[in-house]
């Protein structure tokens, strides 16, 4: 299988862990406020080609995302952002 670069777009990808393909992504995300949106941020993000775990902190309003070939969060932002949860890394 073809390998991704480790960080296609530079400063874009901050990605947490080692050289493989399967990376961690954490991002702050705005207007979380119940079990709900913590619902809807899930689904939304395991939407995304290559995400294999989310795991949403309401209290913080912080998300790790973990993926295999995902090489920046530009995907992961924009799911969340079309539904209405600003994000930001």
């Amino acid at each position: 299988a073809p390998q991704t670069p480790a960080l296609a777009h530079g400063a874009l990808a901050r990605g947490i862990g080692g050289t493989d393909t399967r990376r961690s992504f954490e991002l702050a995300v705005e207007n979380m406020t119940c079990g709900k949106c913590v619902g809807r941020v899930e689904r939304a993000l395991k939407t995304v080609q290559g995400v294999v775990a989310v795991n949403v902190e309401l209290s913080s309003g912080r998300v790790k995302v973990e993926g295999a070939g995902l090489s920046d969060m530009s995907a992961l932002i924009t799911a969340l952002e079309d539904l209405g949860y600003p994000a930001q890394d």
